[in-house]
């Protein structure tokens, strides 16, 4: 999945949603990784690509 893809999938998401679909294509990805790698690895590469709300910091 590139970023291009991602940023057209997220594009009628909310915040939580997104973070969910991310969640899953890492896990898929990277299934060895813990949860909360996951979530870490999830705020890093939304701040990358420009799509973080709020979220991040409650």
């Amino acid at each position: 999945m590139t970023q291009d893809n991602i940023l057209v999938l997220f594009a009628d998401l909310s915040d939580e949603e997104k973070v969910v679909v991310l969640l899953r294509a890492i896990d898929i990805k990277v299934p060895h990784r813990t949860k909360e790698d996951c979530i870490c690895l999830a705020m890093g590469y939304y701040r990358e690509i420009g799509v973080v709300g709020g979220w991040i910091n409650k």
